[in-house]
């Protein structure tokens, strides 16, 4: 009886092993993660979603795809959220899109709002962000023309563009059958040019619009003060800087490496991830660093429907810092999982949005940097 509970014993723990694989390559590097107690940030409304999209001139953006209009904002008041308004609906008139996505430009203190069609982007607009009430009406919204061209995929996520000045702007997307992650275009312009900044080398042998498919799921976030841009991936481990020089020729410096598993689909057209495929990365930046946060479990316990500490599988604890060299610096551990976080633009906290396990209602926690 013995030998047989003691068989049982080393079956949970190689089962256990398998599911979660082996440690990757952040959670080496968060074993000595510096620990933080939150405080909760609650709303005087109803806070829609998890889905923080930017931090900017002390309020909070925030998207719900579920509920019209798609964005909403709130005003950040000490240790309270007060709604502030929303905006953006649904339809194909004036001011309006079918698949809504948004690009924050901490830069220029501007917002970028574009809508996606195939992959090509229908509308585009801009919104400066002095004073922030412009984003509330829309006959200030600057309408911005983009290029077309056929078989050609920009990715469907928010935050992937960059502008690099003005009017040029890089974005995350290529040709169907092209190996280049990042391709530029000019306002107003009517050509596409593809960057020689190639897909991650996995060496993956799909074909080209496969891997298209996996690394288009991915976003960009610009440093403010210098043409470099953070990739990441929304499947495995993958985060890397790049730095643009003069004319736009590029240097890259890969922060994590633990690719997405995947392969051609049955029907030749579509990708299918492998069951051990790490879930992807979450990432915000600011001028001085780089945070990253990786979905804690691969695709077979998602489809298991494990809970993450009896939150939902999209929520983790650690935060993982580098700077704009491409140091490793620090790691955070939460004392509450998160789902979506931002920092503020001077690195002094965090905000988090996580939920109420009895209620399920979601809420944002403060995370002091200060350290």
């Amino acid at each position: 009886m013995k030998q047989l509970i003691h068989v049982f014993f080393i079956c949970l723990v190689c089962t256990s092993c398998s599911l979660s694989g082996s440690k990757t390559q952040l959670q080496i590097l968060g074993k000595d993660a510096i620990s933080l107690t939150g405080i909760p940030v609650y709303s005087d409304s109803i806070l829609w979603g998890s889905n923080l999209i930017d931090f900017m001139d002390g309020k909070l953006v925030n998207i719900y795809y579920k509920k019209q209009p798609f964005f909403w904002t709130y005003r950040l008041d000490g240790d309270s959220l007060l709604y502030e308004n929303r905006f953006l609906y649904l339809g194909e008139g004036p001011n309006e899109m079918l698949y809504p996505s948004c690009h924050s430009d901490q830069t220029n203190q501007q917002f970028f709002f574009y809508g996606m069609n195939g992959g090509q982007i229908d509308r585009f607009y801009k919104i400066s962000a002095r004073p922030f009430s412009n984003l509330y009406n829309p006959e200030l919204w600057e309408n911005m023309v983009c290029p077309q061209r056929k078989n050609f995929y920009w990715s469907m996520q928010n935050n992937i563009f960059a502008l690099l000045n003005d009017s040029t702007v890089v974005g995350l997307g290529g040709d169907n059958n092209g190996s280049n992650l990042l391709s530029m275009f000019t306002f107003g312009g009517d050509t596409i040019i593809d960057l020689p900044v190639s897909l991650p080398d996995d060496r993956n042998t799909s074909n080209p619009m496969i891997r298209r498919f996996v690394y288009n799921e991915g976003a960009i976030r610009k440093r403010e003060s210098a043409n470099q841009i953070l990739y990441h991936c929304y499947k495995g481990n993958y985060a890397e800087i790049i730095t643009f020089g003069e004319d736009y020729t590029t240097t890259r410096k890969v922060l994590v490496n633990d690719y997405p598993l995947y392969k051609t689909a049955k029907d030749g057209f579509n990708r299918a991830y492998l069951r051990d495929c790490l879930m992807g990365l979450k990432a915000y930046t600011t001028d001085r660093f780089i945070y990253l946060f990786s979905c804690p479990f691969r695709l077979e316990e998602e489809l298991k429907h494990l809970k993450y500490k009896e939150y939902p599988p999209t929520f983790n604890d650690y935060i993982y810092v580098f700077d704009w060299e491409g140091n490793y610096v620090k790691s955070y551990f939460l004392d509450t999982p998160i789902d979506y976080f931002v920092v503020n633009q001077d690195d002094s906290f965090l905000l988090g949005s996580t939920c109420d396990l009895e209620t399920g209602d979601d809420y944002v926690k403060k995370f002091s940097l200060n350290q």
